[in-house]
């Protein structure tokens, strides 16, 4: 059979992914759609040749009735290719911010799963880069939020790498049905009350439309948001370092954050949770923080909470510290 040019594209950059990492034992996120389909797909046919061990997981979300069918589906894949596999459940309550409540959840149950000598492998692609870059701009989100994700980071401090994130869409479908891949249609993926849904299914092909090379526009975007990115970071680095009380790198003078220029004192705050704690908090919620704990009275003993971090302030002394989620 003749290897079609979706498929030596796809192949060629495994291959590249695999000869740059020293980890041989992957996690792979398994949903049974299209792209984590051709993602086993293609690892499955690399396997002997790189020596790779390559482990599933798939998540039940329970959103609707064929959420059994998609479990059963899965289950069968990963026995056809002979991988071991795990399962998860989520069951959410209540019906405010869905999205975000089940990608903490998902990546909860995977990242408790994963093995210390493990990568987590997701099938990310470029035009769910791009999808993340509108919804975090819809979001407020800084240079930092818009350069999107990385091919190789770290989630719940575990790694992780998307090594299909440079390719199009187009080359995971061209690549899956030239090399008939078995996957199922996600009927949620068609609901617009979800953001990410919307941005793929409403904005994006009327952009697509106006702008036919939408991708590679968006890929110079993101790239010039990772250069100012870089470049701020630096800069608040350097300026982070002399608000620390005792060179204790968990503890800031509010007094000096409030001297700082009332434009860049978001910034700086919002720098030094996220390097200290790998949070990444929205513009509404450094605001919230500046307000109520750093610009609080001293004897008032504020506290912020969110997810796995915890910040008061006593003394004039802004504490960041980290606790189990």
């Amino acid at each position: 059979m003749e290897i079609t040019t979706s498929t030596k594209i796809v192949k060629n950059e495994l291959v590249n992914f695999l000869k740059n990492i020293n980890i041989k034992k992957f996690l792979l996120a398994f949903s049974g759609g299209i792209d984590s389909s051709v993602l086993l797909h293609a690892l499955n046919n690399l396997k002997e040749d790189y020596h790779i061990n390559i482990r599933c997981i798939h998540i039940n979300h329970h959103l609707n009735n064929n959420s059994l069918d998609y479990f059963n589906h899965c289950v069968n894949i990963f026995k056809k290719y002979n991988v071991a596999y795990i399962t998860g459940d989520i069951h959410l309550n209540g019906s405010s911010n869905v999205e975000e409540k089940l990608r903490e959840k998902r990546y909860k149950l995977i990242t408790d799963e994963v093995k210390d000598d493990e990568f987590i492998l997701t099938a990310h692609h470029f035009d769910d880069q791009v999808e993340t870059f509108f919804l975090r701009l819809m979001r407020g989100s800084s240079p930092s939020g818009l350069s999107c994700m990385d091919i190789f980071s770290y989630i719940n401090s575990k790694p992780i790498a998307r090594p299909l994130l440079k390719l199009d869409k187009s080359i995971i479908k061209n690549y899956s049905t030239d090399n008939k891949v078995e996957y199922i249609d996600d009927i949620t993926n068609n609901l617009n009350d979800f953001d990410r849904n919307y941005i793929r299914n409403k904005v994006l092909p009327l952009l697509n439309n106006r702008w036919k090379s939408l991708n590679k526009i968006m890929s110079n975007n993101i790239q010039q948001q990772k250069i100012k990115s870089y470049l701020a970071k630096e800069y608040m680095q350097s300026k982070i370092i002399k608000l620390y009380n005792d060179n204790n790198s968990n503890e800031l003078l509010s007094a000096k954050l409030i001297a700082e220029d009332i434009n860049i004192q978001p910034s700086l705050l919002h720098e030094w949770i996220k390097t200290q704690t790998n949070v990444s908090l929205y513009n509404n919620q450094i605001h919230e923080i500046l307000k109520s704990v750093v610009k609080a009275k001293n004897d008032s003993h504020p506290l912020f909470e969110y997810k796995t971090i915890k910040i008061t302030k006593t003394q004039g002394i802004i504490y960041l510290e980290k606790i189990k989620s």
